[in-house]
């Protein structure tokens, strides 16, 4: 019976230890399949933190451009003020000019009157000379 017990025992025992065996080899399958997925997991990570430096440098760069087209707008709203405030003396000027023009057709008027009263005045001055010649 002893024999019988020793043996159930052993029996026993190797089957535990097969079972532990294949918990261990379970275990260390398990335990590989995380450390994979781990290393998995890392390398996504280094490829995500190396795309947001990416994201990054591409919108510094979109910062840089939008500060320039600001720039350029705040020059064109300058040159345009700048041509608005010309065209507004030009037109000034323009106007000026056609009020000028205006008072010298007045004024040849008046000298073209003045000369034909002066032209009727020196007939009338002739006619009054000949009456005083000897």
């Amino acid at each position: 019976m002893v024999a019988d017990e020793v043996r159930n025992l052993a029996s026993r025992s190797a089957a535990s230890t097969a079972e532990i065996q294949g918990m261990i080899n379970s275990l260390q399958e398990q335990s590989a399949r995380a450390v994979s997925a781990m290393a998995q997991g890392r390398n996504q990570s280094l490829r995500v933190v190396t795309q947001a430096d990416e994201a990054n440098g591409a919108l510094d760069q979109i910062t840089g451009h939008i500060t320039q087209i600001s720039d350029m707008n705040i020059q064109v709203a300058t040159a345009t003020e700048e041509q608005s405030s010309v065209v507004g003396e030009l037109n000034r000027n323009v106007e000026d000019i056609n009020q000028l023009t205006m008072e010298t057709a007045d004024i040849a008027h008046h000298l073209t009157e003045s000369s034909r009263n002066l032209q009727h005045l020196s007939g009338e001055l002739d006619k009054l000379v000949g009456n005083f010649r000897l």
